[in-house]
């Protein structure tokens, strides 16, 4: 058995899964501290779990505090998934899921964390100013994208209310991304609802907070990438291709293609790049081919010659299977 280990578990992946776990909990506990910081003091409630929890600790009249509801959720909604989306979602959600809790109560509960809040929520007589909780919005949903962005890339989930969505999408065939923004949407306006007129101020900056939230996730996640996948399909293909073979010296991969409206047959290139090329790429198409039709989407990770290394990747994926 321990050599077996020793075989399966090199220094390499050692390092990758220390990392992994670094992220997931270092996001969890930006996710905590935008949240509990700026969110839940300011009651900006921008949907997810500590925009719930917002609702119930007013209707409780504060017998139940954000961060215990928020506790209690998790461990329902890990049982919720555990039972209908199985083990494997289960333990990508299981590290986020007990440290987001954890870092919530420590960032409301500990004086320190406390500080930004008290100077930044003040009432001046009249009230707090919106202003206040327009910076508290944008710092926290920046600051919870953030942390939600850091998670998914250490390969775990925040889950909470990321549960309610796969089963959505599992069963009913709605998507994670339309699932997120039907369940945000509801508790943002049933709080506006729910807590009366005083909380409309922060149930519409908590819009922008959710707003800010999505754009950090996308750029944190997705934004990292400096690579692209192009498909070009065009009449002038040769010439395309001698210019992306011979000016930009990337390899090329060509298909034959039918057009679905009069089934006229055409040759597609598809071709990846850097974003150094990038203006380049347009450029060099433009002008060879103005009616080109080109499609050009963002990778996550590209691995072989000129990009990443898959070495160690299909290491991991031998010892899965």
């Amino acid at each position: 058995m321990t050599e077996k280990l020793k075989i399966r578990w090199t220094k390499e992946e050692w390092k990758r899964k220390i990392i992994n776990l670094s992220l997931i909990i270092i996001g969890s506990f930006v996710l905590a501290f935008g949240a509990g910081v700026f969110l839940v003091p300011g009651n900006i409630n921008s949907g997810g779990l500590s925009g719930l929890g917002i609702i119930v600790l007013h209707l409780s009249q504060g017998l139940i505090p954000v961060d215990l509801f928020v506790a209690g959720a998790m461990v329902i909604l890990l049982l919720i998934g555990l039972i209908f989306l199985g083990k494997e979602f289960t333990l990508n959600t299981l590290i986020a899921s007990i440290v987001y809790p954890l870092a919530l109560s420590l960032v409301l509960r500990v004086p320190f964390f406390q500080h930004i809040p008290s100077l930044l929520f003040v009432s001046d007589g009249d009230g707090i100013s919106t202003s206040s909780y327009l910076i508290g919005g944008l710092f926290g949903g920046a600051l919870t994208g953030i942390g939600v962005g850091l998670t998914f890339l250490g390969g775990g989930s925040t889950g909470g209310l990321d549960v309610l969505t796969f089963i959505m999408y599992k069963y009913l065939r709605i998507k994670q991304s339309v699932g997120s923004l039907i369940l945000d949407a509801s508790i943002v306006l049933g709080g506006m609802i729910i807590l009366g007129d005083e909380f409309i101020v922060e149930g519409l900056i908590g819009v922008i907070a959710a707003v800010v939230c999505a754009l950090m996730i996308n750029f944190v996640f997705t934004g990292k990438s400096q690579t692209y996948v192009a498909s070009i399909i065009s009449k002038k293909w040769e010439a395309i291709n001698v210019f992306i073979q011979d000016k930009l010296q990337r390899g090329t991969t060509i298909m034959d293609v039918r057009g679905g409206y009069q089934f006229d047959n055409y040759r597609m290139i598809i071709v990846v790049f850097s974003r150094r090329e990038y203006l380049a790429f347009y450029a060099g198409v433009g002008h060879i081919d103005p009616k080109a039709f080109v499609t050009v989407t963002q990778a996550q990770n590209v691995f072989g010659e000129g990009f990443n290394h898959l070495a160690h990747h299909a290491k991991q994926e031998k010892k899965d299977q």
